[in-house]
């Protein structure tokens, strides 16, 4: 069955063909998210959260493209996400457990912990632009991850985006000027 097919079924309530629309774009959802999110249990809980907003929202799809659909949503999730988490510091609990333990040599806890941030900080090249992305514009940041991270050919990003191919190379070009440019500030 095709997907406009499935959509139609799924809109008039039938849940296996939107079972079958889940099997059939999860992977390239989970792919999208993982390479944005950093790590694999938000990846999890923005996934599911995509489908179940998809399913309590298939009646307001419009034709067009499901899979950019989808992608907007996830986008979107990640970005709520991202903007909440980015005016709260977050450690994980073994991190807490390092700072505790070094803590309790001849540094001071604070000492442990502003030494632990610059080691966090001056990892890798790889981690600098990932920062910078994360600076730049979400459409920005998504074209750059859709082209040179998950390897889409120019027609496939501007069909996810929902964009001309004309916009997405503008976009794209755009995008590699602010990267460059929030990698001063990283």
């Amino acid at each position: 069955m095709t997907v406009a097919g499935q959509i139609e079924k799924a809109r008039s309530g039938d849940v296996e063909a939107f079972g079958a629309l889940y099997e059939r774009h999860v992977d390239m959802i989970r792919g999208y998210v993982m390479r944005r999110a950093g790590n694999r249990e938000l990846a999890e809980d923005v996934v599911s959260e995509t489908f179940i907003r998809a399913l309590t929202r298939i009646g307001s799809f419009t034709d067009g493209n499901f899979e950019a659909w989808l992608t907007t949503i996830a986008r979107n999730l990640l970005l709520d996400h991202f903007r909440l988490s980015s005016t709260r510091l977050e450690l994980t609990v073994d991190e807490v457990r390092d700072v505790e333990r070094e803590a309790a040599t001849t540094q001071g806890p604070e000492d442990v912990l502003i030494e632990r941030l610059a080691e966090h900080e001056s990892r890798s090249s790889l981690a600098r632009v990932e920062k910078a992305m994360r600076l730049v514009a979400i459409d920005y940041e998504t074209c750059l991850r859709l082209r040179f991270l998950e390897g889409q050919t120019i027609a496939q990003t501007a069909q996810a985006l929902g964009r001309s191919q004309g916009a997405v190379k503008l976009l794209q070009l755009r995008a590699t000027k602010a990267v460059r440019a929030a990698l001063a500030f990283t």
